[in-house]
């Protein structure tokens, strides 16, 4: 019996179930550096998952991955975050029973911190989620630029698993500052009482089919 990635494997059945959250919590000092946090979760499908992930023959001919092979696959996500440069402290959270998987650390610019998202993101998910992060923060302005990696147009050319999985999956942003926001160019985006945060949520089929974008310029 054949066996695959376990992440592929936990997507696959959470795209015949339920949701899950990619989450980018980014916090920025005035001078561009700054600590950024990103998860993984699928706690609304733990119950399913862990059915999932009990059964001895599998599905469809694929056994679920062992806890040491699911130990190892973070293991070398977490190495490809490490040795992105200006990245440091790198920390993971891993929680298998509420499969919720993390990954923290400080970033010293923008460039660094993109190429640590990016990594992230793409080893994550096989390649299935490969949305590419670009971030800015220059002349006292954040500012993340965001191009659909899938024209709009294109949208049922998708395969099915790739479909279900962007109509299953949110993604959430997170940016919090030292300064107070004093104005932003997303009306998608929700900021907080005291203009420190700025939020933005979405369906990945949304951001793809052009509903919603990610993309902002903050000013301060």
């Amino acid at each position: 019996m054949k066996k695959l990635g376990f992440l592929f494997l936990l997507c696959t059945s959470l795209c015949l179930t339920s949701c899950f959250e990619l989450i980018e919590q980014i916090s920025m000092n005035a001078d561009g550096t700054g600590e950024m946090t990103i998860t993984l979760n699928m706690n609304e499908s733990k119950d399913k998952l862990q059915k999932f992930m009990d059964m001895e023959d599998g599905v469809a001919g694929y056994k679920p991955p062992e806890r040491k092979e699911m130990d190892t696959f973070f293991s070398k996500v977490v190495e490809t975050v490490s040795a992105v440069e200006g990245i440091t402290d790198v920390k993971s959270d891993i929680y298998y029973e509420d499969f919720i998987f993390s990954i923290s650390a400080s970033y010293d610019d923008m460039e660094s911190m993109n190429e640590a998202i990016n990594s992230f993101t793409t080893g994550m998910s096989r390649g299935m989620v490969n949305f590419k992060n670009d971030y800015t923060y220059e002349d006292g302005i954040f500012k993340r630029t965001f191009v659909s990696p899938i024209e709009a147009e294109n949208y049922d050319n998708i395969p099915m698993m790739q479909r279900i999985i962007l109509e299953s999956a949110r993604i959430v942003n997170v940016y919090r500052f030292e300064k107070a926001v004093k104005e932003m160019s997303s009306t998608s985006a929700e900021l907080s009482h005291d203009a420190r945060e700025a939020r933005f949520e979405s369906t990945l089929s949304d951001i793809v089919k052009g509903v919603k974008s990610p993309a902002n310029e903050i000013r301060f």
